[in-house]
């Protein structure tokens, strides 16, 4: 790329200073390794809304449950696999999560105020949730000698799935966690098909699956 100050992050810094003292500003300046000793490609540089030491909101915690306005501290920026930006965040009691930087302003806020009025948003999204965090869940199992896993719901998340959009995922430790890590995972259209809220309302749905064979 050829250097010129259209292409530098400081252009325009520059051009309030000319502008200011009544000079003319030449964004194609042919002579910039001669007059400009501070020239930063935009391609090669990254702008972070925050640095060390920076006090930020969230408004989602680490289950995927909304938090109100939890402060946090930033520190660390590092970049991760595929140069992406990575910023490292504390709460009061030292518990640390990484967060992408295109999340900031999503999920994690430079203000109070705003990590608020996300954390609304998202409580009044959330109340159309089929079931809360720590929520009882019970689940239609071959793999239970009766049939039915006993579990709870430990986070809630968006994701986007094609052809049909954004909907909630619900996660729930499995009885084979501990041993290989798995996890169930529903989404809003396995209520009272494969998993139930109720115990009741899951051994009637065995009964039903077990008569029609």
């Amino acid at each position: 790329m050829q250097k010129s100050c259209i292409n530098c992050v400081h252009e325009s810094a520059c051009r309030e200073i000319y502008d200011t003292a009544g000079l003319t500003f030449d964004a194609e300046c042919p002579n910039m390794d001669e007059l400009c000793l501070h020239f930063m490609d935009k391609e090669l540089t990254v702008s972070i809304p925050c640095k060390v030491g920076t006090r930020v909101y969230s408004a989602i915690g680490f289950n995927g449950k909304p938090e109100k306005a939890e402060p946090y501290d930033v520190v660390e920026i590092t970049i991760s696999h595929g140069d992406h930006v990575v910023v490292v965040i504390e709460d009061q009691l030292g518990f640390q999560r990484s967060i992408a930087q295109s999340n900031i302003g999503k999920i994690i806020f430079l203000t109070e105020q705003e990590a608020m009025a996300k954390y609304n948003e998202l409580v009044e999204e959330y109340s159309k949730c089929k079931v809360a965090i720590g929520d009882k869940l019970y689940i239609l199992s071959s793999d239970s000698l009766t049939g039915i896993e006993e579990t709870v719901c430990t986070s809630i998340k968006k994701r986007v799935l094609q052809d049909v959009g954004e909907v909630f995922v619900y996660l729930a430790p499995s009885a084979y966690e501990e041993c290989c890590g798995a996890t169930w995972q529903f989404f809003d259209w396995d209520f009272d098909n494969r998993v139930f809220k109720s115990r009741d309302a899951a051994e009637e749905k065995l009964k039903e699956c077990r008569k029609n064979g």
